[in-house]
């Protein structure tokens, strides 16, 4: 029962925490990250929750996807991420993939990822080109950033985590 409420208690802070594609850092091969992100009753008009899984297939490759939920539409993503460059400070990665909504089909592609390593904490973010591929239009480029900040005593309580952060973050929506 203790554990539950430690996992309630950590999902409710992380309301502002960030999905999973505001780093550069891959997973790790057959290691599963889980991120959430929540909105609670639609608060941020453009906000949304939504639920990120990512595998790593290898140690530079991962397959990830999420599926949102937004006031005006659910969508869902997949795709492949490839980390090209990994140092003591700093992680830099690219992807691509597809989202999927009841609107719209776009891809994103090209996309720039990284994770600067800090002394207590990191910072995460992307810039991803976005494009409609049924209009065949250029939606833009849209980018975010974060601070990750790691919660170590939680970590020890929490079965199968190797590291459980906090990330406070904002990002450019299309």
């Amino acid at each position: 029962m203790k554990i539950i409420l430690l996992i309630l208690l950590l999902n409710l802070q992380i309301i502002l925490a960030s999905g999973g594609f505001d780093h550069g850092t891959i997973t790790g091969k057959n290691k599963l990250q889980i991120d959430l992100t929540l909105n609670p009753f639609d608060m941020i008009k453009y906000g949304q929750t939504y639920i990120v899984l990512s595998y790593g297939i290898s140690e530079k490759l991962d397959v990830h996807g999420y599926f949102s939920h937004t006031p005006s539409d659910n969508q869902f993503y997949y795709g492949l991420m490839k980390q090209f460059k990994q140092t003591t400070l700093l992680d830099l990665s690219t992807a691509i993939g597809l989202r999927h909504s009841l609107k719209q089909k776009d891809i994103f592609f090209p996309q720039f990822l990284y994770t600067i390593k800090l002394n207590n904490f990191n910072i995460g973010g992307s810039i991803v080109s976005v494009s409609d591929l049924i209009n065949k239009q250029f939606y833009g480029l849209t980018y975010d950033i974060a601070f990750f900040f790691p919660l170590k005593k939680l970590t020890k309580y929490i079965p199968l985590s190797e590291k459980i952060e906090l990330g406070i973050g904002a990002f450019r929506n299309l």
